[in-house]
């Protein structure tokens, strides 16, 4: 799924969709991909957290939604 968001270039019109929400919780952009990962597999969302910047981006994406 994710491969052919990717392969696709939905990935960044994505981001760029769900910004409004994400910045009203505190996140931006680049924790699309963490939460979207977040339903299926909670080990592989921590470890896309390693690209968002922010460590209190960090700690809002690995415990307000991947719990």
């Amino acid at each position: 799924m994710m491969g052919l968001l990717e392969d696709s270039g939905y990935l960044p019109n994505l981001s760029v969709l769900i910004r409004r929400f994400l910045t009203r919780i505190g996140l931006s952009g680049k924790s699309v991909m963490s939460l979207i990962i977040g339903f299926g597999c909670k080990t592989m969302a921590t470890l896309t957290t390693k690209g968002i910047t922010s460590r209190k981006e960090k700690f809002i994406a690995i415990y307000g939604f991947i719990h």
